[in-house]
């Protein structure tokens, strides 16, 4: 379901979207038309608030002609798997007492054989391919310290990705596995797996 502040932020993008798009139409039957093609729901509280109200904003920034906030919406995924890599490095300097900054998981993503060859460069479905890679990582070290998942950094704000709130994170790395089960079905090419690094 969306906030209630992202609820006032659609409803001005969408009454700015039907306004350029079709000014002649009923506005509620086009917006919930509008909103089914967009993420797949027609009501404002069946939207997922991440990655569904990206889609639903970008959809409708479309519509108004408003690129800038279509451009800041294409991108809002990759920020938030950045995010959520930035979280998993403190998890594994956590795990390694020790410091790990961004070159590690450059060094996981070069391993994995991924291309471009800079990181900063790097596409978004293989950051997100990413994800599984270094939480398998995690796990693994955890088991052989001897630490639980609930005690990592993650397991506490602002990430919650442990312990009692990690719904939100396991349904993400579902929807990760999803769309690489789909890309695998478009992309045969094999890949190198990653060493743990």
């Amino acid at each position: 379901m969306l906030t209630a502040a992202q609820r006032v932020k659609f409803m001005k993008l969408a009454r700015a979207a039907h306004k350029n798009a079709a000014p002649n139409q009923p506005f509620d039957g086009w917006r919930h038309d509008e909103m089914q093609k967009a993420c797949g729901a027609n009501s404002v509280f069946a939207v997922n608030h991440t990655w569904g109200y990206d889609a639903l904003m970008r959809h409708f920034a479309i519509l108004a002609c408003d690129y800038s906030t279509a451009a800041y919406f294409a991108d809002a995924e990759e920020r938030r798997v950045r995010w959520v890599l930035q979280g998993l490095t403190k998890d594994l300097e956590f795990l390694k007492m020790s410091g790990v900054d961004a070159s590690y998981i450059e060094c996981i993503y070069h391993q994995a054989g991924f291309t471009p060859g800079d990181f900063m460069d790097a596409t978004l479905r293989d950051l997100l391919l990413m994800i599984p890679m270094i939480d398998t990582r995690i796990r693994n070290l955890a088991r052989e310290v001897g630490h639980e998942l609930q005690a990592l950094p993650t397991a506490g704000a602002p990430w919650y990705f442990r312990g009692q709130r990690a719904g939100l994170f396991r349904d993400y790395m579902d929807r990760i596995r999803l769309q690489a089960m789909q890309a695998t079905a478009v992309d045969p090419a094999p890949r190198k797996e990653a060493i743990s690094a």
